[in-house]
């Protein structure tokens, strides 16, 4: 899936990728590694077998915005499907603190779900002290729970671009929901359009789009996307 966002600067409106999901079945190494080391590695977190619950990478590119103190486990219709996902980060780029680098609240996932308003963890539930930032070299992971609250500051940068994939999974034990999840997903974004809170489809800012990309993890940088084979919908 391809979100595209409008943003204003110096009176400009341009579109800037914001993120591409549910691309890893199929598509040759992201189909191995989620189906592999990614795969064992949340097992070993859930004690017991582990299932792709979503799949994203992030683009956060110069001057792109950061995000507000959650958890991811507000997102995932934790009533609806799995109670508890861990997620795998794969650093594409470098984290460096000049392009906003996820920060974590240290021991905060054993402490349930937050007060939260759309998502957003309320003023004073942590310590800003608690937040530590978390910088990755280009191949590293980083594995966190959906309760850990995160945030992170915007790319201050003018050159560099932060790009992070994000394999979540849920335990084995709570079903297949990777498809069930999407067409959730898909549910909300339209009721939202529907309701005037979401962005308009005529304006192309929000795109459910299958693509075909390739990510160099380690070596020489690579981005592919095959835009002809690709299939789009507005939602």
């Amino acid at each position: 899936m391809d979100v595209c966002v409008f943003r204003s600067r110096d009176g400009k409106v341009e579109t800037q990728l914001c993120r591409v999901e549910n691309f890893c079945r199929g598509l040759g190494q992201w189909d191995a590694l989620s189906s592999g080391v990614c795969k064992d590695l949340a097992g070993q977190a859930f004690r017991q077998s582990a299932v792709l619950f979503k799949d994203k990478i992030s683009f956060k590119g110069p001057g792109g915005g950061g995000n507000r103190a959650h958890q991811d486990a507000t997102a995932y219709a934790p009533e609806k499907l799995a109670r508890r996902h861990m997620t795998l980060v794969l650093a594409i780029d470098a984290t460096l603190p000049e392009t906003g680098p996820m920060q974590f609240a240290r021991g905060w996932h054993t402490k349930g779900v937050l007060p939260n308003k759309g998502g957003v963890i309320g003023e004073g539930s942590i310590e800003q002290g608690d937040f530590e930032s978390v910088h990755l070299q280009r191949g590293d992971m980083v594995l966190f729970d959906s309760h850990t609250p995160s945030r992170s500051e915007k790319n201050a940068s003018t050159t560099l671009s932060q790009r992070l994939a994000f394999l979540t999974y849920n335990a084995a034990s709570e079903g297949y929901l990777h498809e069930a999840y999407y067409e959730e997903k898909a549910r909300v974004m339209r009721e939202k359009q529907h309701s005037g809170s979401g962005l308009a489809p005529s304006s192309s800012s929000c795109v459910l789009r299958r693509v075909t990309c390739c990510i160099a993890l380690r070596g020489d940088d690579a981005f592919a996307k095959d835009a002809s084979s690709s299939r789009s919908r507005h939602i």
